[in-house]
Formats: C-alpha cells, structure tokens, sequence
C-alpha cells in the first residue's frame, strides 16, 4: 500500500486591483494537444474580499414560493443533509419559499427547488453575468453584484490607449426571475467601466439599491457608497452617494440608516493596515445620504448584519506565513444611538469569519477554511460559541430559511444543513460551560469503485478525515493505521519500502494528516482506524475497506518501461526581480492496468503534495528565500516519472445483459453537469437521443454516440493554433462542427451523460505522440475521456484519434488529470481556492513583472521503433 497525503489551502482572497498574488491563467492550443500556457493578470495587494450581506427584503408569497415552517430555536444542532455540486465554486447563497438562489464564480445564477432538503434540483439558470458574486433576492428579481477584471489590448505601438493595464467593468445585474425555469436579465447598473474600481457589499430595500465600491486608481481608494433607484428595472440610475474611507465591505439598512464596516490598505506595504471601522450612515435623503457616526472595530472587517439595537460584525486576517487564518472574531455594536456606536462583546471564531445570517439569538457565520459556527448572542456583552460544522469546502456564505441553513461551499458547492432536530434536546448531551469536549471523528472513503463499496486492487484509494472537528475548535492531530499497524511520517516520499501484512507501504505526509491516499497491491479485508487528538482527548473511528481483483479487460500487446519528465520553467522577461518562488506540478496516479506509476522524483529533495477537490495530484515546490529571479534569468522545477504503460486491445466481453448497479454512486457522480458540459441543453439531449436511438446496451450506447460525434466533428487546425483561444460549451461545439481534443472530449462526455452513462473528462502526457517529435519533447498536452462501462469498469477512450471505439490503443496517455477543473479559469476567487500548474511568487515593486511561463513534457527510455504498433 502506497500511502500519501493530502492537504487542502483553503483560504479566501478575492481578485481586485490590489494582489500580489500572480493569477495563472491555463490555456489550451495546438496540435490535438492542450497547451498550459500562461496569461497572467496582476493585481496589488493581499485579499480585498468583495463582501456579500444579508438583505432585509424578502420574496412576497407567490404560488410557487411558499414560506418555510420555522420552530423556535433552543439548542441548535447542526448537520449535513444533502449537497449539490454546481461548476466552478458556489459563491453566494440566498434562501425563501422553497428555493435557494446561488452564485457560481462562472457566471450563473441557479434557481434550485429545495423543497425535498434530501434531493435539491436545478429549476433554472441565468448565464453569462461574468464575476457574479452577491445575490440579493426582492420580490420577483434577483440582484447581482460583479466586478470584472480585464487586461487592456495594446495597440501596434504598445499602447493602452488611455486605459489601465488592469481594468474592471462593475455593477450589479437585475434578474427577473418569475418565472423560475427561465430567469432572464433585464437590466444592468454599470458602476465603473475601464477603471480599477470594485464593488463590494450590495443590498436592497423598496425602490432602492445600495451598492459599497472602490476605485483604486493611482493606488488611492477613493469608496462610497452608492443609492441606485431601482423603479426602472430595466434603468436603474443613481441617486445619490456618500464618501467612505478605506474599503466599505459589509452593508446592511435598517430603519434610515446603512450600517458599514471598511479595511485600510497601505499601498506601500502592500498589506492591510490592521485597522477598521464601523459607519452608521443616514440614508433618509437618498441624494445626499452622510456619515452620522463610526467607532474603531477589530481588524480587517467584512461582514455585518444589523438587528434591534445592536449590529454584528465579522473580522479576519489571512496570514501568509502561516496559511492560515488568525483574529477571526465576531464583535457586537451597540447602534441604539445612530451618532455614537460603541462596540460591546465579543468573541473568537474559526477559520476565517466571513458571512452571517440570524435566527432567534442565534448568529450563524460561516468561514473560509470551511464551516458554520453557531453563536448564542442572547447577552450581547458575552456572545458564546455554541456549536461549529465543518465542511470540505470554502465556506462563503450561509443563508437561514425556516429550520434550515444554505451554504455556498466553494467547490463544494450547495450544502443544505439542519439546524435543530425535530423533536428539540433529543439525543443532545448539554454539557456544563467550559468543558472540553472530546473530538469528533469522521471518515469518507473515495476512489474508482468495481461496484458499491468495493476497491480495485493497484488503484488509489482516498481516505479523508476532513469532516473530523473539535467542538471547541482546538487544532486535530491525526493518526492513521492501517490492519493495525501506523502510518508513519517520513521525510523523504521513497525512504520506506516496507511489506507489511502483503501490503507495500510508501508515505509522504504533509502538516495536517488529514487525508491520506492509499494502493493495495493483493485483494482483501482492511481496517482503517483513524485517532484524532486535540491534544488532551482523542476519538477514534475505523472503517473496512474491501479490494477485490477486477475483470481483466485488456490483451496487452506490448509492455512499456519508461520515464515522462514534466518540466516548468519561468523565464523573466521584464525589469522586476520575482522571489518567494513556489511551484505546483500536476502528478500521475495509478490507473491500473493502463497506467502503473513505479516512482516520482522532484528536482529538490524535499517537496510537498497536495490534492484537489477530484483527487488529483500535484507535487508542491517550495524554494529557498534566497532565490530570486532576475531580467533574463530562467528558473525550472521538473519531476521525473518511471512509468509502466502498455499497448493494448480490448478483451470482447457479452455485456448484452450487463447495467449499472443501482446504487452506484458513479451514476450521480458523473452524470450530470459540469463545467462546459451544459447537458441539459436541448441541443446535446436531442443530439444524444438521435445517436442511441432505442438502444440500451451501454457499451452500445457509447459507440453510437463515438461515431456520431467522429461524424459531425472535423479537428480545427487554426484553433489549435490559438493558444488563446476561449472554451466552448459541448452543445456550443456541437453547433460549430469542429474542435480542438478538449472540445471532442468535452462533447462526448456531455453526450454520454445525456445518455446516463458515467463519464469524465481526462487530461495529461501523449507519450506516443512525443516519440514523433525532435528530442522526444513537446510543450502540449492532450484530453481525452473516461468512460464507465458495465463488465468493463472505467476505461480510457481517446476520441480525437477517430480510431474507432474501444479499438487498439497505442496512444499511451499518461493521465495527470481527471475532471474538468484543468478548464477552470476563473478570477472571481483568489487562485489559493485551486491549484494552478506553475509558478507562484511575489514582487516589490509597483510595477507589474513579465513573466513567461512553460510547461515542457519529455519521455526517455523508450523509442518509436519499441512501439508494437509502429
């Protein structure tokens, strides 16, 4: 068993004109190939987060929005019910009558039907609202908050033509959402266009939008707050504003008044100031709204939420050294007296407090490392943390409707939780104030399965502790055996090569063990005890995990031993030195029998890995603080591949009478939508039914919609030659009739779905293809798809070649990615909240770098005349 170790960063830093953080764009180009190139936004600053809040306005009932039924609450109880998985990240969350309204970072606003908590379905969505991020529900319309962020063309000269480097289009959107299966956009409040400006907390009251931005030209914040009328939906028109120092984040109105809390920003030292406040602002005359009152609250303030007397405000520092968060507090305002707010009590709150929502004496703040934490604020002079959810995403917002909580999860996506139990104080154990309390213990087991909870042997399989927690949110210590023997922490990836009870063991372990990813080399039983300690008491909690053989389902023609190098190297073409050098490089893993990885080398002797939402791996440079790279230099990081690989055929198999489990989890898992797999376009449903016909085999199914696609498609030469160019959704390509290896695979994946069969997008190394090329190297990729079949389980098909289906392969495609995340390239979140291939590092100067980026692939110890296909 191969055991590593996975390790989530977690943290929220929103795109704005102030990062210093250099944001890796992946590129596709040329041949049949993908290319990872690089167009690199650049920002100043560290972690301008673009706030959403909580709004006053809600839904009036309608027939189809019927008002959740709420009980009071006494002794909240917090968990998971269900979860529904959007592309990109699920950004913002509002919740009334039976629906929930959620922002992705991609640009959609989804209407969702919760009224079965257990089983949430997409109703509608509105697309194209580029960087949307806060909702706001008012009666019939959805408002949207986004602030774009472009680079601006250069004429022939050089020039920008008058306009910043980095520029945004900003505002708010206007969605009619009537009718909820087809909400459509019917006007736009355009706040700055070809500017550095931003906008942050938005909400609603009447006729009257409320909007927080900031201009950031000249690397000085110009804010205030915006009054829109919003009678016109179709023109909104400002009304009014009022001067804000610093950044204003949160906004919330109540009465005649908007309640705001702001950061401070030192351009020189490219950090927060470690200073906010808190504004109490009269509103009564929306064309000349003015600041009645402000008091100094804890640094770095983001949200706020008002109520009777009081408002309630969140603060967080993100703290690079460490990755982590730290003075994450709630601090509580008293605003009875309008001109004199006075702050009152206050307390700690974990990972990052971000957003809140309120019910009874009860706030609800979600976090950016992941979770919900519940605070009992009933004195307001001493609010108390009550009880904490984690959750494995990044918690961005929560919203309460009736006796449930809404978050909007990151990658995650949409989670719905309960907060009390039905029957109030059943099954609770109410412990006395101050107590400790032991930890809570939980493991999830993912991988490839043969069928329900069976493991193949040689593959890898994913044990996660990452819903494991500590009522008092004390740090976890980890400890993991396996058949009762420990799994130890070793410096070196390779050091161990030890059989224990018929089981190879190899570990690599990063800071927090709390995943680790395991390869059992002989069929099975194994028990996997996992022990978590906050450091006085510890739980533990085992779990069986079950490996069997699997069906043979190829006839290898010949076996190959080789070594795939991939090679990043940074080239520095401008005046300003980079340092604080960082890499990621994305890693095979085994997928028995078509691709066995016997050992990775790095380039420096200690590295780390990482994984990310789908389980693929990246192996993690971290470079001295000495290094630095100046105009003219280059700078590399590679990793070295020994891998076994074969030619093969297909082994025919009577699949006449075979289905798919019920049950099994890979028909949910991959069967729906994703991102640019827009299956329920009524372009790739109709296209699918025309392919298959009447027929039910599902290997049937899969060759029809093969050669069909082989039939409508013709390989696009110039686009491959793009290295620019923008991804398509599959019913997109489709209507166009030629494409690039991504867009062939994107299109059967979205039309084998449509078919209900399981499928995925895959992405990696054209070994044979680089045996054609000068030095057996190239600087493109190649996508593919997976493809899950009865009697077969998950096969490669590689659909560009037009080979025919389930024919020889001889293509030898290693694989470093599976899903459709290597697609991803959004800027409304902060690059931390996914892992990009390539370099990342840090300047000093006010001036941006020139930076060139690429990825190199080379394969040695193998020729094109060893090739049995040849």
């Amino acid at each position: 068993m191969k055991i590593l170790k996975k390790y989530f960063k977690k943290s929220r830093i929103l795109f704005s004109a102030l990062s210093v953080i250099l944001l890796i764009i992946l590129v596709w180009v040329s041949g049949c190939c993908f290319d990872i190139n690089y167009d690199f936004f650049n920002s100043t600053g560290q972690a301008d987060p673009v706030t959403a809040t909580t709004e006053l306005i809600t839904e009036t009932e309608t027939a189809e929005t019927v008002p959740e039924v709420s009980t009071p609450l006494s002794v909240p109880e917090l968990s998971i019910i269900s979860k529904l998985k959007v592309p990109g990240q699920a950004i913002d969350v509002k919740a009334y009558g039976g629906y929930a309204y959620l922002t992705n970072d991609l640009g959609v606003l989804y209407i969702i039907d919760v009224s079965d908590k257990q089983d949430p379905q997409i109703t509608g969505k509105c697309q194209g609202i580029n960087a949307a991020n806060i909702v706001i529900i008012a009666k019939e319309y959805a408002y949207i908050s986004y602030t774009e962020w472009m680079r601006a063309d250069k004429d022939e000269s050089g020039s920008n033509n008058g306009i910043p480097e980095i520029y945004s289009i900003c505002g708010f959107k206007i969605v009619n959402i009537k009718d909820k299966k087809n909400p459509v956009v019917v006007g736009d409040y355009i706040s700055g266009k070809q500017s550095e400006k931003s906008v942050q907390g938005l909400v609603v009251e009447g006729d009257y939008a409320y909007l927080n931005t900031t201009d950031y030209t000249g690397n000085i914040l110009k804010s205030r707050l915006e009054i829109i009328d919003i009678k016109d939906k179709t023109n909104p028109q400002i009304k009014g504003y009022c001067s804000i120092e610093g950044q204003p984040n949160g906004i919330f109105i109540k009465g005649g008044y908007a309640y705001i809390n702001n950061t401070y920003y030192d351009f020189e030292k490219k950090q927060h100031t470690g200073q906010s406040k808190f504004f109490t602002v009269d509103i009564s005359d929306k064309e000349a709204p003015f600041i009645a009152g402000s008091c100094s609250v804890p640094a770095n303030s983001w949200s706020v939420y008002a109520s009777g007397d009081h408002a309630f405000l969140t603060s967080s520092i993100y703290d690079d050294e460490i990755e982590d968060y730290k003075n994450s507090v709630l601090q509580i305002i008293d605003i009875s007296d309008e001109k004199n707010p006075a702050p009152l009590g206050k307390c700690s709150i974990p990972g990052g407090a971000w957003e809140i929502d309120i019910k009874d004496d009860f706030l609800f703040v979600s976090n950016n490392k992941g979770g919900v934490s519940v605070i009992n604020i009933s004195d307001k002079s001493a609010p108390a943390i009550t009880t904490n959810l984690v959750t494995n995403g990044n918690s961005y917002d929560i919203a309460i409707d009736g006796d449930y909580g809404y978050v909007a999860d990151g990658f995650n996506g949409l989670l719905i939780i309960a907060i009390q139990k039905k029957e109030p104080g059943e099954g609770m154990i109410i412990h006395e104030e101050g107590a400790n309390l032991p930890p809570v213990a939980s493991i999830d087991i993912y991988g490839d399965r043969l069928s329900g909870d069976i493991f193949l042997k040689n593959n890898p399989v994913y044990l996660s502790a990452a819903n494991s927690y500590d009522p008092e949110n004390a740090g976890l210590f980890y400890t993991w055996h396996v058949n009762g023997y420990e799994v130890t922490d070793i410096n070196n990836r390779y050091a161990v090569n030890d059989y224990i009870d018929d089981i190879l063991m190899k570990s690599e372990m990063t800071e927090k063990k709390s995943e680790v990813i395991c390869i059992f080399d002989n069929p099975g039983i194994y028990e996997v005890k996992l022990t978590v300690s906050d450091g006085i008491l510890e739980t533990s909690k085992s779990a069986v995990i079950k490996i069997e053989e699997g069906p043979a389902v190829i006839e290898p023609l010949r076996e190959h031993n080789f070594t795939v190098t991939i090679e990043c190297v940074l080239l520095n073409k401008g005046d300003v030195v980079v340092k604080n050098l960082e890499c990621y490089l994305r890693t095979p893993q085994n997928f028995y029998p078509y691709q066995v990885v016997n050992k990775s080398e790095a380039s420096i002797p200690l590295v780390n890995e990482v994984f990310d939402g789908n389980w693929n791996l990246l192996t993690h440079f971290k470079f001295g603080q000495n290094i630095k790279v100046s105009k003219g230099q280059e700078f590399k990081a590679s990793l070295k591949n020994s891998v076994t690989m074969y030619e093969y055929d297909f082994k025919s198999l009577n699949t006449k009478n075979l289905d798919y489990e019920i049950g099994d989890r890979d028909l949910k898992e991959y069967t729906g939508e994703d991102l640019f797999i827009d299956i329920d376009s009524p372009v790739i449903i109709d296209a699918a039914k025309k392919a298959t016909g009447s027929e039910t085999d599902a290997v049937l199914k899969a060759k029809k919609i093969y050669n069909y696609i082989a039939s409508k498609l013709y390989y696009d030469f110039p686009r491959a030659k793009d290295r620019g160019y923008e991804f398509m959704s599959a019913s997109e390509i489709l209507k166009t009739g030629k494409g690039v290896c991504a867009d062939y695979a994107i299109l059967y994946v979205a039309m084998l779905r449509a078919a209900g069969i399981p499928s995925r997008v895959a992405a990696g190394i054209p070994s044979a293809l680089i045996l054609n090329e000068k030095n057996q190297e190239i600087d493109i990729g190649h996508a593919w798809v997976e493809v899950k079949l009865p009697g077969y389980g998950w096969i490669p098909v590689d659909i560009t070649q037009e080979d025919g289906f389930m024919e020889r392969d001889y293509y030898m495609n290693l694989a470093t990615e599976k899903g459709t995340s290597f697609l991803y390239k959004s800027l409304t979140m902060d690059w931390s909240s996914y892992y990009y291939d390539g370099f990342k590092y840090k300047w000093d100067s006010t001036q941006s770098p020139d930076i060139e980026q690429k990825l190199i692939y080379k394969v040695s110890g193998i020729s094109k005349k060893d090739l049995y296909s040849r």
